[in-house]
C-alpha cells in the first residue's frame, strides 16, 4: 500500500507544472469556468467481474488559449465488483492538461492528460476466485475502513456542446492507472505483473465566468482595424495637407548665388523624399483595395457582397457583421456602413465594441463632409461606460471643428487628446494639427 508519501509527490508535482504553465501563458487572457458532472466508474483489478458504480465531482477550469486549459476536479468513485466480495470508496483530486481539438465553435472536442491523488476505503468478504495474491497487512480485516492514499496517471478526453455562450454540456471518459495494486484489497502484481485501474464516464455542465472568448475576440477585432483601416488616408492626407515647412529664404546670410545653389539642391532632395513617401503610401492603398476586391469577389460567389444594403444574416454573430460593416465603411459607401454600424448598435447594446459602432459612424458622416452629424457621432462615443475609441474620437471631433472653421473648439479638443491620453497614438497628430492652426 502506498503512504502520503504519494500524496506529497503528487502536490510537488502539481506546483511545478503549473508554475511552467504560467510561464509559457503570461501574455494569455485568462478566463474561468467551474462545473459538476455525475457518472459511473468500472474497476479493472484482480476482480474477474466487476460492475459500473457511481461516480461524480465538480471542477474548475483556467483556460490559457483557444487550443489549451487546465481543470483541477475533485470528486469521488465507488469501485465495486457484481456480487459486491470488495467495496471501496475513493476521494479524488486531479489536474489535467486539456487540448481542443478544434479552436472554437459550439462543438469542441478534446484529449486529456493528467494526474491525481486520491484516498480510499476499503471492504472486503472475500478473495478473488482463482487468483494467486498476497493479503496485504495494511488491508487486513483488521484494518478495513481505515483510509489510504495512492496517486494516478490520467489520460482521456470529452466534447463540449455550448448551448449559450456561457453554459456547456459536458461529456468525459478517462482511464486511471493507479500507482499501486491496492484498491481490491488484494497485490498481485508481482505475479500478475499488472496493477488496477478504473474508468470514469461522466456528464454534466460547465459555467464559464464571462463571456467565453469576449476578451480575445475584441482584441482581435481592434487588430483587424489597425491592420485594415489603419489611417493609411490620413497619413497621407496628413502629409499631402500639412508637408514640412521649408525655412524662409529671407534674412538668411550669404544669399549669393551658391547658397541658392545649395538650398535649391536641398529642396530637390526634400522634394525627391515626399514623392518617395507618397509612392510607399500609394502602393499600401493599392494593396488593400486589391484585397478589398478579392474579399468581395469570394463573397459573390458565395450570394453576398460587401456593398449589400443590409447585413447578410440578422442574427450573425456581432464579429461578422463588424468585420462586414467595416469592409463596407472602407469601399466608401458611406450610407451603407452607417446603416451596418446602427443596425450593429441596436443588436448588441450591451457589447464592448458597441461604442466603435458609434465612432464609424462619425467617421462616415465625416467622408461625407457632414461635420456637424460627425460631431454629435462622435460625442455619442463618450456616452458608454468603456470605449476603446474615447482618443480616437477626441482627435476626430478637433478635425471636424477645423473644418468648420471653429478653431476654438478645435483647440480645445487637441489639447484634451494630449492632457487626457497622453500615451494615445495620435499625440502627433494631435500636436501638428495645433502647429497647424497656431
Amino acid at each position: 500500500m502506498k503512504s502520503l508519501k504519494c500524496f506529497f509527490i503528487f502536490v510537488i508535482s502539481v506546483m511545478l507544472l503549473t508554475q511552467i504553465l504560467l510561464i509559457e501563458s503570461a501574455t494569455a487572457q485568462p478566463r474561468f469556468g467551474i462545473g459538476a458532472n455525475g457518472g459511473f466508474a468500472k474497476p479493472f483489478n484482480d476482480y474477474p467481474h466487476t460492475s459500473l458504480a457511481l461516480s461524480g465531482g465538480v471542477l474548475g477550469r483556467y483556460i490559457l488559449s483557444d487550443r489549451f486549459n487546465l481543470s483541477l476536479g475533485v470528486g469521488f468513485s465507488r469501485l465495486t465488483d457484481e456480487n459486491t466480495e470488495f467495496l471501496s470508496y475513493l476521494n479524488q483530486v486531479d489536474l489535467k492538461a486539456n487540448f481542443n481539438l478544434l479552436p472554437e465553435g459550439v462543438f469542441i472536442p478534446y484529449v486529456s492528460l493528467g494526474m491525481g491523488a486520491f484516498s480510499f476505503q476499503y471492504f472486503s468478504q472475500s478473495k478473488p476466485a482463482g487468483y494467486e495474491y498476497t493479503r496485504i497487512p495494511t488491508t487486513s480485516e483488521a484494518n478495513e475502513g481505515e483510509t489510504f492514499y495512492d496517486g494516478s496517471f490520467i489520460i482521456g478526453g470529452g466534447v463540449d456542446l455550448f448551448v449559450t455562450p456561457k453554459i456547456a454540456i459536458t461529456a468525459l471518459a478517462d482511464y486511471r492507472f493507479t500507482t499501486g495494486d491496492d484498491i481490491d484489497g488484494f497485490n498481485n502484481q508481482d505475479t500478475k505483473g499488472s496493477k488496477d485501474g478504473y474508468l470514469n464516464a461522466r456528464f454534466g455542465l460547465t459555467y464559464y465566468l464571462g463571456e467565453r472568448g469576449a476578451a480575445q475576440m475584441d482584441e482581435d477585432l481592434l487588430a483587424l482595424e489597425r491592420v485594415e483601416f489603419g489611417e493609411v488616408e490620413d497619413d497621407i492626407l496628413s502629409q499631402l495637407e500639412s508637408g514640412d515647412a521649408f525655412p524662409s529664404m529671407e534674412n538668411q546670410p550669404g544669399g549669393g548665388a551658391p547658397a541658392l545653389q545649395s538650398r535649391y539642391n536641398e529642396l530637390n532632395q526634400n522634394i525627391e523624399l515626399k514623392q518617395r513617401e507618397i509612392n510607399d503610401l500609394q502602393q499600401d492603398l493599392g494593396y488593400k483595395d486589391q484585397k478589398i476586391a478579392d474579399l468581395e469577389n469570394e463573397l459573390q460567389k458565395g450570394g453576398g457582397s460587401l456593398r449589400a444594403g443590409a447585413f447578410s444574416s440578422a442574427t450573425g454573430s456581432f464579429s461578422d457583421n463588424y468585420q462586414q460593416a467595416l469592409q463596407v465603411y472602407y469601399a466608401k459607401n458611406y450610407m451603407d456602413a452607417i446603416n451596418h454600424f446602427q443596425d450593429l448598435k441596436n443588436r448588441f447594446p450591451d457589447h464592448k465594441l458597441a461604442s466603435n459602432c458609434d465612432y464609424w459612424i462619425g467617421e462616415c458622416y465625416f467622408g461625407m463632409a457632414n461635420y456637424k452629424m460627425a460631431i454629435q457621432a462622435f460625442q455619442n462615443v463618450f456616452t458608454h461606460s468603456f470605449s476603446y475609441k474615447k482618443d480616437d474620437a477626441t482627435l476626430m471631433l478637433g478635425r471636424c471643428y477645423m473644418k468648420l472653421n471653429d478653431y476654438e473648439n478645435a483647440r480645445n479638443f487637441l489639447q484634451e487628446l494630449l492632457n487626457k491620453y497622453p500615451d494615445s497614438e495620435y499625440v502627433g497628430k494631435a500636436k501638428e494639427w495645433l502647429n497647424r492652426i497656431g
